[in-house]
């Protein structure tokens, strides 16, 4: 049964978790994270961008798949924090997750589970990272996946939970682990609230701090607000009390019986206010200073607590706080008590008279008052139109920022939608020039390929007459021996003399005849490397003024493009940053094609050439010798 469950859970056959990664059929970008090249990827980051950071592969699997499952925590950190998405599936439904619990890379798995990978998403089996960790028999995997709450009675395809794979694969460890982590929620159902996961309270931590911040923002605005719309109402209230100023004016020329009045229609109600208090004050001053008559002497402290109190006894109240600190006699304080009582039994007197005369005035304020009074329907009225215009003007504040919010986003998106159109032009713009080059490269190398070959066959017609020269100066060298047994000849058979020179003049002719021929072809031979040494010449010529202005044509489009990008910049400014950033990439690309282009030129230099002058030295060589 065991042997049957694992083939069952298994891993497919093609699936690069189970056997070494190969790099073969692989992107650039694929390769690097699969190697864990850090380096590169930042390096290369606007291509990354170009070609997209979860480009699948033929197996639709991401660079942070091939990263997880090669072990490369920089790598997939670096990733996420490019917005890589952490749960992506390929062909066969695993995630980064899934490859890095597979590989039993612990590290990775806690990177990616801090980064929100979801434990609990099943593969084409139905088999969830928890089930792998058990088939590896990695605990401290197992115990990662559980603290982020990874469900230990999830059921593959045939059933299977991780607990019962523990069982079947006699793991006790793992055994008790899972159990603990099934009896763990009905023991802690209490303290469920209390248990965060470390990421989602720092997640959520940052959206508290963010919402705190937005309030922040709200709050300190909203005083400002209540200033400006204290400080309007204090304009108002202004104007108002102009208005109100300029209607008690024409009531006091109109009547003729307030005309002794000294004070405005806007001060009376302070004023009535005061004298009713002022009044009330010195009742109370005078009930409190009869009280204290009919008190008897043991209440002298009480006494001068009262009458420090009262407003007008301010000389009594000074007198009375220096005696009792000097330590005078009981019977002093009380024949003084007797002569400030009765002087200010004396001002109560006055007091009343002040009253009454008070409570007449007022009496001809209420008077006037309900004079004023007929016209508050038209104040009424006038304080309808203020607020009437306020709230206007409100509405009117509130629509001109609703149009200047929208004409900002309008603005946003139309700078967006412009820089968006950029980019795409400049990456066609780059496919093009890619394209070109690629067809001029293959152009090139198709150019060196039929020179190498023509080269090649000089070199094997120089090899062949080289062959035909060394053959001749064997002919040479037995014309010699032959003329030399010629003479030996003559002398041991005493020749002729005439029918000797004739001989001689004979095989001197036939070898002059010999090597004038000879000497036509290696002439012929020369005319001809001469002749595909210029064409050489006029091809490396051609194609290096080719490359300089290809390369002089790039930098004047390139410095149009800067001019143009200053100039849109003038006229709607961008952020510094990317515009920095423009200008960084395009000094890499032509950094990239300059370095292409010496490539190109250094293969060119390789190629052998043989000049004229080294062929006849060659050739002069073989016949002196």
């Amino acid at each position: 049964m065991r042997e049957l469950l694992q083939h069952l859970l298994q891993p497919p056959a093609r699936s690069s978790s189970a056997s070494p990664l190969r790099e073969q059929g692989l992107g650039r970008l694929h390769r690097a994270a699969a190697r864990g090249d850090l380096g590169w990827l930042r390096r290369w980051r606007w291509y990354v961008k170009v070609v997209g950071i979860d480009r699948p592969d033929q197996e639709m699997r991401t660079p942070l798949h091939l990263a997880s499952a090669n072990g490369h925590a920089d790598v997939i950190r670096y990733l996420l924090r490019k917005n890589s998405q952490p749960n992506l599936a390929d062909n066969f439904k695993r995630t980064a997750l899934m490859k890095a619990v597979q590989q039993e890379q612990e590290e990775c798995v806690a990177v990616l589970l801090e980064h929100g990978a979801d434990p609990n998403l099943a593969d084409a089996d139905g088999n969830t990272a928890l089930h792998l960790a058990v088939l590896s028999k990695n605990t401290a995997v197992a115990g990662l996946l559980l603290e982020h709450h990874a469900k230990s009675d999830a059921q593959n395809q045939w059933g299977f939970t991780p607990f019962k794979l523990a069982a079947f694969q006699q793991h006790e460890e793992m055994e008790c682990l899972l159990k603990q982590a099934a009896d763990r929620p009905a023991q802690a159902q209490g303290e469920r609230t209390a248990l965060v996961v470390p990421g989602s309270h720092e997640a959520h931590l940052e959206e508290d701090n963010l919402c705190l911040q937005k309030e922040l923002d709200r709050v300190d605005a909203e005083p400002r607000e209540e200033e400006e719309k204290h400080l309007q109402s204090e304009h108002r209230v202004g104007d108002l009390k102009t208005a109100l100023d300029d209607k008690g004016r024409e009531a006091r020329t109109s009547s003729q019986k307030l005309q002794d009045v000294p004070l405005a229609s806007s001060e009376t109600n302070p004023t009535v206010k005061q004298l009713e208090e002022d009044a009330q004050d010195f009742a109370s001053g005078n009930s409190r200073l009869e009280a204290t008559v009919q008190q008897p002497s043991d209440s002298v402290e009480a006494l001068l607590r009262d009458l420090q109190a009262s407003a007008s006894g301010g000389e009594l109240s000074q007198q009375l706080d220096m005696e009792p600190r000097t330590g005078m006699q009981p019977e002093a304080p009380k024949q003084a008590l007797r002569e400030e009582l009765s002087s200010l039994l004396g001002k109560c007197e006055k007091l009343e008279k002040s009253k009454c005369q008070l409570q007449e005035e007022m009496t001809k304020l209420h008077h006037r008052l309900e004079t004023l009074g007929l016209d508050g329907s038209q104040t009424e009225q006038w304080k309808r139109e203020v607020a009437e215009r306020a709230d206007q003007e409100i509405r009117l504040e509130k629509l001109l920022r609703i149009e200047r919010r929208k004409v900002r986003v309008n603005e946003e998106k139309e700078s967006q939608s412009q820089l968006e159109e950029m980019k795409s032009r400049y990456s066609e713009k780059v496919k093009e020039v890619d394209r070109l080059q690629a067809e001029q490269l293959d152009r090139e190398c198709k150019q060196c390929t039929q020179l190498e070959a023509k080269n090649q066959a000089l070199q094997e017609e120089l090899s062949a007459l080289r062959g035909k020269c060394e053959n001749l100066a064997m002919d040479k060298c037995q014309l010699q021996e032959e003329l030399a047994k010629l003479h030996h000849h003559l002398e041991t058979n005493l020749v002729d003399c005439s029918q000797l020179e004739q001989c001689k003049r004979e095989v001197e002719e036939r070898a002059d005849q010999e090597i004038r021929q000879k000497l036509q072809e290696v002439n012929e031979f020369l005319q001809a490397q001469a002749a595909h040494q210029d064409t050489l010449e006029e091809i490396r010529s051609s194609h290096f003024d080719s490359l300089k202005k290809q390369m002089e044509d790039r930098i004047r489009d390139l410095e149009r493009a800067l001019g143009r990008r200053k100039s849109n910049q003038a006229e709607r400014p961008f952020p510094k940053e990317s515009t920095q950033a423009e200008v960084d990439k395009y000094k890499e690309l032509y950094l990239v094609e300059a370095k292409t282009r010496k490539s190109l030129a250094k293969k060119l230099e390789r190629v052998p050439a043989v000049t004229p002058q080294q062929h006849h030295y060659g050739i002069v060589g073989v016949f002196s010798s």
